[in-house]
C-alpha cells in the first residue's frame, strides 16, 4: 500500500472530527466580533485537535517506513507509536481544556433567587378554613 493510500485511509476514518473541527473553525470567526475571547479560545483549540489529527498519522507513517527501511523489529516500532500517542493526546486533552474553558468564559454569574415562585405566607396553624 502506498503512502498516499494509507495516510487518505487514515484520514477518511477520521473525516467526521476533521468536518467537526473545520465547523469550527468557521463558527469562531464568523462569531469573532461578537464573542472575541470565547472565539480566540475555540479558534485555539480547533487548530490544535485539527492539527493533532493531520500530524499523528504522518508520524506514524514516516516511522513505518523508517522501520522498514531500518528493519527495526514490531516492538520497537509498537513502543513509537505509543510514545506519539501519548504526546498527540497531551495535545488533544489540551484542545479540550481550551473548549471547557470558552465554554464557560466571560460568562457573569447571576444571583439566582432561592425559589421561581412567590413565597407563600406562613400557615396559621388550625383548622382549614370553611370546614
Amino acid at each position: 500500500m502506498s503512502n498516499a493510500t494509507m495516510l487518505s485511509s487514515m484520514l477518511l476514518a477520521s473525516s467526521p472530527l476533521l468536518l467537526a473541527y473545520i465547523i469550527a473553525l468557521v463558527v469562531a470567526v464568523v462569531f469573532w466580533s461578537d464573542f472575541p475571547q470565547t472565539c480566540a479560545l475555540v479558534l485555539g483549540a480547533a487548530l490544535v485537535l485539527l492539527l493533532m489529527t493531520f500530524i499523528q498519522p504522518i508520524i506514524q507513517q514516516q516511522l513505518y517506513n523508517a522501520m522498514r527501511r531500518q528493519g527495526t523489529s514490531m516492538q520497537n516500532y509498537g513502543q513509537l507509536v505509543s510514545a506519539v500517542a501519548i504526546v498527540a493526546n497531551i495535545f488533544r486533552a489540551g484542545g479540550i481544556g481550551l473548549l471547557v474553558w470558552a465554554a464557560f468564559t466571560g460568562r457573569t454569574s447571576a444571583v439566582t433567587p432561592a425559589s421561581a415562585f412567590p413565597t407563600l405566607p406562613p400557615r396559621i396553624p388550625g383548622p382549614p378554613i370553611g370546614r
